[in-house]
C-alpha cells in the first residue's frame, strides 16, 4: 500500500488546515516583507554647512557642523570640490530675536545691513549671500552677506 494512501490528507490540505508564516500562502511574501525589520531610508547628505558668526572673521574648519545648534547663525555652502570660495547667509531657522538681542555689533561680524532706527525688529530677512575665501585654517569673510530687518 502507498504512504499516501494511508493518509489521506495531501500536503495542499494540511497547509491550508495549519497555516504558518512561510507556508506557501497567498500574502506570504507581504508578512515575510512585514516581519523583517526596517532599516531607515538614508537621507542624503546636505549640502549645507553651519556656524557660529566669527569674531574675526574666519570661520574655522573645526567649527562647521552638519546641523544647526542655537548658535549657528551662518548657513555655508558646501564648496565645489577643490574651489577656494563659497557662499554664506543668514540661517533663517536660528531665533533671530535673541541673535538681535545679544547686539548689532555681532551680526556686523558678518553682515552688511543698515541699524533699524527706532523700531522694535524681531525677524532678519535676507537680501544677499556673502562670499567666503578659504584659508589654511577655515573660511574668511571677503564678502559681507546682506540682511535687513522686519
Amino acid at each position: 500500500m502507498n504512504p499516501q494512501d494511508q493518509n489521506p490528507q495531501s500536503d495542499e490540505n494540511r497547509a491550508m488546515q495549519n497555516p504558518m508564516l512561510g507556508g506557501g500562502m497567498v500574502g506570504d511574501d507581504l508578512l515575510n516583507e512585514l516581519s523583517q525589520p526596517q532599516q531607515a531610508p538614508q537621507e542624503p547628505e546636505s549640502p549645507i554647512r553651519f556656524a557660529i558668526i566669527p569674531e574675526d572673521g574666519v570661520i574655522k574648519t573645526h567649527q562647521l557642523q552638519r546641523r544647526p545648534d542655537s548658535d549657528s547663525y551662518l548657513e555655508i555652502d558646501t564648496p565645489q570640490e577643490g574651489s577656494t570660495q563659497t557662499r554664506y547667509r543668514f540661517n533663517l531657522a536660528g531665533n533671530h530675536a535673541f541673535v538681535i538681542s545679544q547686539g548689532m555689533d555681532r551680526l556686523e561680524n558678518a553682515f552688511n545691513f543698515e541699524k533699524p532706527s527706532n523700531r522694535m525688529v524681531t525677524r532678519i530677512v535676507q537680501q544677499g549671500d556673502g562670499v567666503l575665501t578659504r584659508t589654511g585654517s577655515g573660511w574668511k569673510i571677503q564678502e559681507k552677506a546682506r540682511i535687513d530687518f522686519s
